[in-house]
């Protein structure tokens, strides 16, 4: 059984072509022909739909279905169709992955961009088990696929060559690519992808872009199960780690550290942390643990387990800030708003600190462009400080009492950052008053933390481990200082929503918001917290 590997791309790409080529020579692929791509101003789409698509659309879909069709003839039982920013991440045998499916299965797609959140979390876990999912709608993206030749008439009746038209006249589903070509057929998608694709600006769809590549930095954290590694014909570690170390290089990460109890506020805190990460541009988050921190970190000391896991985050946060820019945000870290003035800083600028009680420098929340000075003198002080304890150091000795040493021994190395006054606005109260000040005190004590300029507020261990015996619905709902914070992130959250028209990233909590009868931000703010308590308690019954 043969496969015909065919590319789409636009005459005056050659930069694609020629990258594209090399790379499908270097893998040793000679089946192979590129397809000269349509612009949607060159073609014409008939249909009776109200909602007109964009060109790039139009030029998408009629590509693809027009690449499919000059296919139709060929000698090969199977057809790879890759857009010509894909790139294998792995070399695979085609015919080991097609005996692994039913023989009713017409498409295969190779690699999918998730942006819905709850979407993502399902792929993780049933990737376990499960190689294949049924397509659905959310699995986006006609950057590779396979298809069985015998399946592309199937697509292709659509198409007039000749007249450049393409008739889709009585089909009622959106003229995108994936939801014609996938829904036309029998469609499966891969749990874990075995495409990736070059770091281009698209030139028939450059809306997609950014999504894209947010997707994709997340995508690539799920790796191949056993059943998909038997049909892999070579070691990917080093070919992954370059494509990862290039993807993860600062495109708007933050980055998350816990181990260990999870408890009540905390996991409140990070579904706060994961709705904004659609607001305003946008973030990508990625929680680091035990499970996955070898996929950030190539060299984890043998001591680093026996480290608590304070000081395990305090190893991880240099190490991946150092390594790939971002944000660090601590896991009790209360997201009050956007964070693309933090952002904006780190690409105007080095990065930035927060000054603890205004006087020392914290290390729980910070930000800075990769391999800074700065940066590189902290790791390296940490790693030899480490080294020569064998991981037996104080509290403080690799976090705060450091960073504030690098700081007055050598000031210059911190002059590119803005370090903001933390009691003036990101670290209101210090740490031994917190719990007072949050939870003691009663609600009105708010307007003595409340600061001009507040995108997200440090909290401490021990306002999380105060509030444990407390419901979640106590906390969601409660009537301490700290409930004015909580809704006050969601209040921001949902403004934004409706007046930026900005998505959540779930599709249960836009049509929760959008299903909302009434006016008033109180009511949509109680819709949020039914929904993060709903999902909690989801998330808590799976465990189970």
């Amino acid at each position: 059984m043969s496969t015909k590997i065919i590319y789409i791309n636009l005459d005056s790409d050659t930069n694609r072509r020629d990258g594209m080529e090399k790379h499908l020579n270097l893998l040793g692929k000679k089946n192979y022909e590129r397809f000269s791509a349509f612009r949607g101003e060159d073609i014409t789409v008939k249909h009776n739909q109200k909602e007109k698509r964009s060109q790039g659309d139009y030029g998408c879909l009629y590509s693809h279905i027009a690449a499919l069709k000059s296919q139709e003839n060929v000698d090969d039982d199977y057809v790879l169709v890759l857009e010509d920013d894909a790139r294998f991440l792995y070399n695979f045998d085609m015919n080991k992955l097609w005996s692994m499916v039913g023989k009713d299965v017409d498409i295969i797609q190779l690699y999918s961009h998730i942006s819905n959140d709850e979407l993502y979390k399902i792929i993780v876990k049933v990737n376990v088990t499960d190689t294949f999912l049924n397509w659905k709608h959310l699995m986006y993206g006609t950057q590779s696929y396979v298809i069985r030749k015998s399946s592309i008439p199937k697509i292709t009746k659509y198409i007039d060559i000749e007249n450049r038209v393409l008739d889709m006249t009585g089909y009622y589903n959106p003229l995108v690519a994936d939801m014609v070509i996938y829904d036309s057929v029998k469609t499966i998608s891969l749990t874990s992808p075995l495409f990736y694709f070059e770091d281009y600006v698209s030139t028939i769809h450059p809306s997609h872009d950014e999504q894209n590549k947010k997707s994709m930095i997340r995508r690539l954290q799920i790796k191949p199960n056993n059943t998909l590694k038997k049909i892999l014909t070579h070691k990917y570690n080093s070919v992954y780690k370059n494509i990862f170390n290039t993807t993860m290089s600062y495109k708007r990460n933050i980055f998350l550290y816990w181990v260990g109890k999870e408890y009540k506020l905390i996991i409140i805190l990070r579904y706060l942390i994961y709705l904004y990460s659609t607001t305003g541009k946008g973030y990508n988050v990625i929680l680091i643990n035990h499970e996955n921190l070898n996929e950030y970190i190539d060299e984890i000391p043998p001591y680093f387990y026996n480290l608590c896991p304070a000081h395990q985050a305090d190893f991880v946060r240099v190490n991946v800030i150092c390594d790939y820019g971002g944000i660090w945000l601590d896991s009790d870290t209360l997201v009050l708003d956007s964070l693309d003035s933090l952002f904006d800083i780190i690409e105007n600028k080095d990065g930035f600190l927060i000054l603890e009680n205004n006087e020392i420098l914290s290390n729980g929340i910070f930000g800075s462009k990769k391999n800074t000075n700065f940066m590189k003198e902290w790791k390296n002080r940490l790693i030899i400080k480490l080294d020569n304890t064998k991981g037996k150091i104080g509290w403080t000795d690799i976090g705060c009492k450091m960073v504030q040493n690098i700081f007055i021994s050598n000031p210059s190395l911190c002059e590119n950052y803005t370090i903001f006054q933390g009691l003036d606005n990101l670290y209101p109260v210090n740490w031994d008053k917190c719990v007072t000040e949050y939870i003691n005190k009663p609600y009105y004590n708010c307007i003595n933390i409340i600061r001009e300029y507040q995108p997200l507020i440090v909290l401490v261990n021990s306002v999380y481990k105060k509030l444990e015996n407390k419901t979640f619905n106590d906390i969601l709902y409660g009537t301490m200082p700290i409930n004015y914070f909580i809704n006050k992130s969601i209040k921001n959250k949902i403004e934004r929503f409706n007046h930026n028209s900005t998505g959540i990233g779930t599709i249960n909590f836009d049509t929760l918001i959008e299903n909302v009868h009434n006016d008033t931000i109180r009511i949509y703010v109680d819709a949020v917290k039914h929904y993060i308590n709903y999902m909690i308690n989801q998330n808590l019954k799976n465990k189970n």
